[in-house]
């Protein structure tokens, strides 16, 4: 990076190569302009600073995994700080899991069902519950949806705390 007069940075690639005859031992200096490159960077990151403060500020619990071979779950490998704070998981615990035991009970059926759907309608809506860590039952709305993340088939569930419907009737 280097600073002009005017104090605008701008971002230039030095390399440096060595040519040799029988003669001569010469030095060559390549300079590439790469700003547009580390702007394209710099947007990417606040893009994706964007994306975890939108997805760690939400209201509802939220988790990310892969769908393996388009069959199956694999584990968490994003869990927001409100699915960890209500099932009374850490981040690094939930990441350990399967969406299979934490959000299906191990219901093969109904996982298959959920997956077939994604596949056909790119988004389900369905009734579940969780259970946290020391055993509280509560139940959910989970809206889930299929998307590509570094290039493969995966699945956000964003899941609602539906105990306080079950007050109001």
């Amino acid at each position: 990076e280097l600073t002009l007069l005017n104090n605008k940075k701008i971002w230039f690639e030095f390399t440096i190569s060595s040519l040799y005859d029988n003669e001569h031992h010469l030095k060559l200096l390549v300079i590439r302009d790469v700003n547009q490159k580390k702007n394209i960077e710099f947007n990417l990151l606040k893009s994706e600073d964007k994306y975890r403060n939108v997805f760690n500020q939400a209201n509802d619990a939220m988790f990310v995994c892969y769908l393996n071979y388009g069959e199956t779950m694999g584990n968490y490998i994003e869990i927001n700080e409100v699915a960890s704070k209500s099932l009374e998981y850490s981040k690094e615990e939930l990441s350990n899991m399967n969406p299979s035991s934490l959000m299906f009970n191990n219901s093969e059926v109904e996982i298959i069902r959920i997956i077939e759907k994604l596949w056909t309608d790119k988004h389900t809506i369905f009734n579940n519950s969780f259970t946290s860590k020391s055993g509280k039952i509560f139940p959910a709305e989970i809206s889930a949806h299929l998307f590509d993340l570094n290039e493969r088939p995966s699945a956000l569930f964003i899941a609602m705390d539906v105990r306080h419907r079950e007050d109001v009737d």
